[in-house]
């Protein structure tokens, strides 16, 4: 079975339907985590902030033929400020073993 297979429906593949937010969480990382020494920057900590980040945005799905009527923005403050939110939460409470 091949990795998105899973993804197949009817004959037509939904892996490229993509959150918007997901680029912008990971660029707003990069640019924010050198502000955080103390922070582990292990695999399971890098995906805890970017799933609580995710987790705590407006979802904002698109494929590549969409046409974007109107669009609620997350602004990049926001997420800038639960990044930061989320950094703080894990570097305190790991879900690993310090």
């Amino acid at each position: 079975m091949f990795r998105d297979e899973k993804y197949y429906i009817g004959g037509y593949s939904l892996i490229n339907m993509r959150n918007r937010n997901e680029i912008r969480v990971v660029e707003a990382m990069k640019e924010i985590l050198p502000d955080f020494p103390e922070f582990c920057g292990c695999e399971i900590c890098l995906e805890d902030v970017y799933g609580a980040t995710l987790n705590s945005l407006k979802p904002r799905y698109k494929h590549h033929m969409t046409i974007i009527l109107k669009d609620e923005v997350v602004t990049d403050e926001e997420i800038d400020k639960k990044v930061k939110k989320f950094i703080k939460k894990i570097t305190g409470n790991p879900n690993h073993p310090k």
